[in-house]
């Protein structure tokens, strides 16, 4: 229905990612041009390379304040740079899942056991049913409420009657899948629905990367708990909670062995790598369900977990180096382009019973070199960059949209020098640049009187608890531009 898909779209794009508003137009954020940008990363006169790059060792601290003192921004973050002499740029595009891939990732999920096809057949009693409600509203008016004319709905009834002619008494025995993908037609692309009494598995690939439909991979054993990320912990295996390690029933080794097999079995385990990992559990550490109270949201009462589980977010690496992590699914509308290009997402939940989820969103396609060794801004000279332009954003935010008794509170926890996709606003639509950048990750914290919202867009929404640490801020090491995440250039 119109007002239906209307509202979906409306839907999708509440979910960009958290904390990257645009950027304002200050001699501080260059154009982005990217055949300039190359240029730049050509010339001697624009920086160094990798290996010349003077970047502090150990931790970079930085605290200030701003707006009267309702803002608060505090570094103290660890810096890491891959170990390589140089960064090139790569050619980038929109990627997608073949059918061999899909067949290894079937086998991998489902070694002994095959699932059953999850596609639904209607019968003829299905599409009896709503033709009589399609008819009824058609007699009543109601189809007007979803912008239809009485022609437009004639004519899905009629579509909907030559279903039925077409359509089986009864509906089909189960049939077992070899992983197959099917063609999807309501939104041209290869599709895969099967299940056992245990788990499940969706994959959706278009058969174009022009028709903005998403490409995913979701696993999930249903058996499992549901596993939150309130009260979510960072990990690298050491030092775990004693209060944990008695219900955390699985290695951090063997947990991420489990999702490494995942890659391997696809034939791709030296083109991904762990980004970031943390301790979850099913009652994000001890706190049930609340409830909204006169519009404020009210935490439940004190309940101790009964399972954890280790979280891994994975990222792509080019020529041994990493591209940005990211830990937010969604994201990347881009004005100016009609095709939305979500930057990928690749997360595994892993408890002592193996893989509990795994979602697998946007993949990319990495092409040839544009540019072998790019030249570099100094540490110094990106430092200035975020120190000025974090400032400049959230002050400008608090001013605009918050009352004088809202707080706003930056932390930044680590900063990285990787890869990450960015759009050329005058190039083809599936495809793009990765460039080196400096990647801020952390968390930003809303503090009004009756609600703090954490990891928010300025003057939009966040949520309710800290979960995985976000990209605050990316700045293009070339050329020191601000990277807008929500937009992707």
């Amino acid at each position: 229905m119109k007002r239906a898909i209307a509202l979906s779209l409306l839907l999708i794009n509440a979910f960009s990612l958290a904390a990257c508003q645009p950027t304002p137009e200050q001699d501080i954020v260059v154009k982005k041009d990217a055949e300039r940008m190359i240029e730049q990363a050509s010339s001697e006169d624009n920086g160094t390379l990798l290996d010349s790059l003077v970047i502090p060792d150990g931790r970079y601290s930085y605290e200030s304040t701003g707006a009267d003192g309702r803002l608060h921004i505090k570094v103290d973050a660890s810096i890491e740079a891959p170990a390589c002499d140089s960064i090139p740029i790569f050619r980038v595009s929109i990627g997608e899942f073949s059918q061999e891939a899909v067949t290894d990732i079937f086998n991998y999920f489902f070694p002994d056991e095959k699932p059953y096809d999850r596609v639904t057949v209607q019968t003829k009693a299905d599409i009896e049913k709503i033709l009589m409600n399609m008819k009824k509203q058609l007699a009543d008016g109601s189809y007007k409420d979803n912008d239809y004319t009485e022609e437009e709905f004639n004519t899905l009834i009629a579509e909907m009657e030559s279903r039925y002619d077409a359509a089986p008494e009864t509906a089909p025995e189960r049939v077992v899948s070899d992983g197959t993908l099917r063609f999807f037609e309501a939104k041209n692309g290869m599709f895969l629905n099967v299940a056992t009494d245990t788990a499940s598995l969706q994959v959706f690939t278009p058969l174009a990367a022009a028709s903005g439909s998403a490409n995913y991979i979701n696993y999930r054993r249903d058996t499992a708990p549901l596993y939150n990320t309130l009260g979510i912990m960072r990990t690298d295996g050491k030092d775990i909670p004693e209060y944990v390690k008695d219900k955390l029933l699985v290695t951090y080794d063997d947990a991420k062995a489990l999702c490494d097999g995942f890659f391997t079995a696809a034939g791709m385990v030296d083109d991904f790598c762990v980004g970031a990992s943390f301790i979850v559990d099913d009652r994000g550490t001890g706190l049930e369900g609340g409830s909204f109270v006169d519009g404020k949201y009210a935490e439940g009462k004190k309940a101790p977990a009964e399972n954890y589980a280790y979280q891994f977010y994975y990222t792509r690496k080019v020529g041994d180096i990493p591209v940005a992590v990211n830990t937010k699914n969604g994201g990347s509308f881009g004005e100016g382009f009609s095709i939305p290009w979500p930057y990928e997402y690749i997360c595994f939940t892993v408890d002592h019973g193996g893989i509990v989820e795994m979602n697998w969103a946007s993949p990319v396609q990495v092409g040839e070199i544009v540019q072998e060794s790019a030249r570099l801004k100094s540490f110094e000279e990106i430092i200035h960059v975020f120190e000025t332009i974090t400032k400049t954003i959230y002050e400008a935010g608090i001013d605009t949209y918050y009352d004088d008794q809202t707080e706003i509170e930056v932390n930044v926890d680590a900063i990285h020098l990787c890869l990450l996709r960015i759009r050329e606003q005058n190039g083809k639509e599936t495809e793009g640049l990765l460039v080196p950048a400096w990647i801020y990750y952390g968390h930003n914290v809303l503090k009004q009187v009756e609600n703090v919202s954490y990891d928010f867009s300025i003057g939009g929404g966040g949520t309710r608890w800290q979960e995985a640490p976000i990209v605050l801020f990316a700045i293009n090491a070339i050329d020191g531009s601000v990277i807008d995440m929500a937009k992707g250039y």
